[in-house]
């Protein structure tokens, strides 16, 4: 993959990346190790970082200057 940015002379920076993502939702269920079977259940969420039709990160590339 190349990104391009157009500087001016002199300035000086990095390439940063800020990711996209997906949220999920589902039950955190906790079960015992002694056959007690299911303990307790909660609501829990987390985030994964979205991906392009190829399998690349999906986000914002942009040139950060210092």
């Amino acid at each position: 993959t190349t990104y391009s940015f157009e500087l001016l002379p002199g300035q000086k920076g990095y390439i940063g990346f800020y990711p996209y993502y997906n949220r999920v939702y589902g039950d955190l269920e906790l079960h015992g190790n002694w056959g007690d079977g299911l303990i307790s259940t909660e609501k829990a969420y987390g985030y994964s970082v979205k991906l392009t039709d190829i399998g690349k990160a999906d986000g914002l590339f942009k040139f950060i200057l210092y």
